[in-house]
């Protein structure tokens, strides 16, 4: 089966998993950078799913947060049979929540805001 993008479910929730381990081990995400030799911004990317892995960097990645790679595959299925499918914008790290959206149609909710009438500007004079 062919992908087209990074933002599938499968790669949401080994991003997750991935992110969840590493806080589990108390490491940040320069230190983990350090040990594979990378620089701190490729953990973030592969965090946020900005950028995928292969096998062999799971296997790395794994082993640095000590555990083997068939512990980490079982841990991987297990989420992906659990995990509710959720828009990859809003397992971004430091994303807002989204708003509903008032329906078309529907009266406007009144502003909680309160506005400030501004002076109006003199007109710009002419030089001659």
């Amino acid at each position: 089966m062919k992908r087209t993008s990074l933002y599938s479910r499968e790669h949401r929730v080994l991003a997750r998993l991935l992110r969840t381990l590493r806080l589990k081990e108390g490491l940040s995400q320069a230190a983990v950078a350090a040990a594979l030799g990378r620089p701190q911004a490729y953990v973030s990317a592969v965090e946020t799913f900005i950028r995928g892995v292969d096998l062999i960097q799971v296997r790395e990645l794994a082993a640095i947060y000590g555990i083997r790679l068939r512990d980490f595959i079982d841990l991987y299925e297990a989420d992906l049979e659990s995990a509710v499918d959720v828009p990859d914008r809003e397992l971004r790290a430091g994303a807002k929540p989204r708003v509903a959206r008032q329906p078309k149609g529907a009266p406007p909710k009144k502003s909680t805001r309160t506005s400030v009438a501004l002076p109006k500007k003199a007109p710009k004079r002419s030089s001659r």
